[in-house]
């Protein structure tokens, strides 16, 4: 995903719980290993970080209804149902990140054609009601807390190497 960071959506984040053991369980180490080798052989932290990058404004963008964005970062089918979801939304929101677990991969998956992991996100955050312009509106803020699966995938013969969310799971524990 190198040389994406500037697609992405800078948002202002709290601190981050970001633990110096690794994000992995240790029956897994093999195989996210294998499939960090062959994303450029970039370290777990690295990876991570990127994956948090792309949650945060795949989050963002769900919430403002910023469709472009949404389209870069996921998949067909998600972007569908994002799309849905958000033309059934009464109003555009403003996310703002309060704080943000360092996440945790749960699961990876590597075949002859792609390999995917999924990664536990738990964030609180709140959400700012926006006005026609996009400017927020002085309001109380909702405040969320979420604990979320995704599962990022990436091609293994994309000549980009982009990974894209391809699944959701709210609500997980």
């Amino acid at each position: 995903m190198k040389g994406q960071r500037n697609r992405l959506i800078d948002l202002p984040v709290g601190p981050r719980e970001k633990s110096n053991a690794a994000a992995i369980s240790p029956n897994l180490e093999p195989l996210i290993s294998r499939i960090l080798r062959c994303d450029g052989d970039m370290a777990v932290a690295d990876f991570l970080g990127e994956r948090l990058a792309a949650y945060e404004s795949i989050v963002a963008a769900y919430r403002s209804g910023d469709r472009e964005t949404l389209h870069k970062l996921v998949s067909p089918e998600v972007y569908d149902a994002f799309c849905d979801a958000i033309e059934a939304r009464q109003e555009a929101t403003r996310t703002v990140f309060s704080r943000i677990d360092w996440p945790e991969i749960l699961a990876g998956l590597i075949d002859d054609n792609r390999m995917g992991v999924s990664i536990r996100f738990a964030a609180e955050y709140f959400e700012l009601p926006c006005d026609c312009s996009g400017q927020s509106v002085v309001t109380k803020p909702k405040k969320h807390h979420s604990v979320d699966i995704w599962t990022f995938a990436r091609v293994l013969s994309s000549p980009e190497g982009e990974w894209r969310l391809i699944a959701t799971e709210a609500g997980a524990r």
